[in-house]
């Protein structure tokens, strides 16, 4: 396959060297607003470099992998989708909900396929939990908190770019709770406190959610990496993140997930577990 890469920042270059180091992809097509990270990637990678998100999509590509900014999403996909090729996208689709539905409308009914980076559901951890839910081992659900911590702020240019928390990374709680519970959310509480002064107020959201069936969960995204307790009425708790914690007797009917494979400690936004 011939693989396009729209935008080479921080996921950008993780995509970009996943990709070529799968033996069902024979040749990378790159573009970035930032000739430099264009030359660097077509250096290490032996890939081929285009002037824009255009002269990408007409490259004869298998399929693109959009990891541009938040703001470009929308308009990238759209142009991806009408000229029919498979899109990999970085979530979120868009900074609003008009852009969003402007987007799924193009994509239903066009044949095309498109998928939103929501890796969270095949992690191994989370995965487990849905089946727990699913299959009742968990017993009736009460309870579910998702939490996303990062070992360290992101640079004040990334905040800017990317939306914030709440869009940027608090969607990834946002869908996991809903995919493992298997339940819509009726109502929401939001909210978001400070913590680091010369930061901007986006960081530190915390939001309460009610869900069908009156099972309450909460989502609390600051900055290490993410557990997702999800509780119900008969099972004892269990963790599988590193390192891995006896169940303790005055928690009973709990489980916490999250992936159980070991963390790079490093500074990375948002816990990029991608």
């Amino acid at each position: 396959m011939r693989i396009g890469i729209m935008g080479l920042g921080r996921i950008g270059a993780f995509h970009t060297e996943t990709l070529a180091g799968l033996d069902v992809v024979d040749s990378l097509v790159v573009t970035d607003p930032v000739a430099a990270t264009v030359a660097a990637v077509t250096e290490r990678f032996g890939a081929t470099a285009a002037d824009s998100p255009e002269a990408l999509l007409a490259a004869g590509i298998d399929g693109v992998v959009i990891a541009a900014a938040t703001d470009a999403h929308p308009e990238l996909v759209l142009a991806a989708v009408k000229a029919g090729i498979p899109v990999f996208c970085e979530k979120p689709v868009a900074r609003g909900v008009e852009e969003s539905l402007e987007v799924l409308r193009a994509v239903e009914g066009s044949g095309v396929e498109v998928h939103i980076g929501y890796n969270r559901r095949f992690d191994a951890g989370f995965t487990a939990a849905r089946r727990a839910v699913v299959s009742g081992e968990l017993g009736a659900l009460h309870t579910i908190r998702s939490t996303t911590l990062d070992p360290a702020p992101p640079p004040a240019a990334y905040v800017a770019a990317s939306g914030g928390l709440f869009r940027d990374c608090t969607v990834h709680d946002f869908d996991i709770v809903r995919w493992v519970t298997g339940r819509e959310v009726v109502e929401v509480y939001a909210t978001r406190r400070l913590n680091i002064p010369s930061r901007s107020p986006k960081h530190g959201p915390y939001t309460e959610l009610e869900r069908k069936t009156g099972a309450a969960g909460t989502t609390v995204v600051s900055f290490p990496p993410p557990l997702s307790p999800v509780i119900g009425s008969r099972v004892p708790r269990h963790s599988d993140m590193p390192p891995l914690r006896p169940p303790a007797p005055a928690a009973r009917g709990a489980r916490r997930r999250g992936s159980p494979r070991p963390r790079d400690r490093g500074s990375r936004p948002c816990g990029a577990r991608r």
